[in-house]
């Protein structure tokens, strides 16, 4: 199935534009693993760790109330980052070509 996020204008208040972005993405490095609970050689995967992601953002990251404290990370969040990056990147490239 298709899944999707609650995301409706009159559901949400208080809004203002993200200072969040390029710098922000700079400082996150993705990761390739293996779950540890993973007995086969499968594919790794490709994702961030949460301890990594949280020292940047720590708002991206949920801290269970778990004996471990287990982390989890928002990535649905990250949408929202990539796209504010990447209009940053358009503004220097518009920039650099003096078209800004």
């Amino acid at each position: 199935g298709t899944y999707t996020a609650m995301s409706d204008v009159n559901k949400k208040k208080d809004f203002e534009d993200s200072k969040i972005g390029l710098k922000e993405v700079m400082g996150l490095q993705p990761k390739l693993y293996r779950m540890k609970k993973d007995t086969k050689k499968s594919e790794k995967l490709l994702g961030f760790i949460a301890q990594e992601v949280e020292e940047v953002l720590p708002q991206m990251v949920h801290t269970a109330n778990d004996d471990m404290g287990t982390k989890a990370i928002n990535y649905q969040n990250m949408v929202a980052l990539l796209v504010e990056a990447v209009k940053e990147l358009q503004q220097e490239i518009k920039g650099l070509k003096g078209t800004a």
